[in-house]
């Protein structure tokens, strides 16, 4: 059973990135977002962010809160310290009438 779920987590991804094939994101974003495509284990801060890109925490948070402006990241609570937001991709994908997987939106 692990192999369909595999299968609809590579669709769900290859359909989310052709539906945004012309929009800009930036090298950054698109790791990320391929992480969290990719199974990305617990919640994704904005010090996460920072570090795995090798960025500051203003670059961090202007790159995240430009995905959630465009809602393709939804922010889910808040940080510890109160002021970090705390994200979680959710990738919601829909079987259409032929049986194929398809992209329906993902929120953090």
């Amino acid at each position: 059973m692990r192999y369909k779920e595999q299968l609809s987590a590579i669709l769900a991804k290859a359909d989310f990135w052709r539906e945004h094939a012309a929009d800009e994101f930036t090298a950054n974003q698109r790791k990320m977002l391929n992480m969290l495509f990719d199974g990305f284990e617990g919640n994704l801060t904005s010090s996460k962010w920072a570090k795995i890109c090798k960025v500051s925490q203003d670059t961090a948070s202007r790159e995240i809160n430009a995905l959630v402006a465009r809602r393709i990241l939804r922010q889910e609570g808040q940080g510890a310290s109160g002021d970090l937001p705390l994200l979680r991709i959710i990738i919601n994908r829909i079987l259409t009438t032929k049986g194929e997987a398809r992209y329906d939106g993902c929120r953090v």
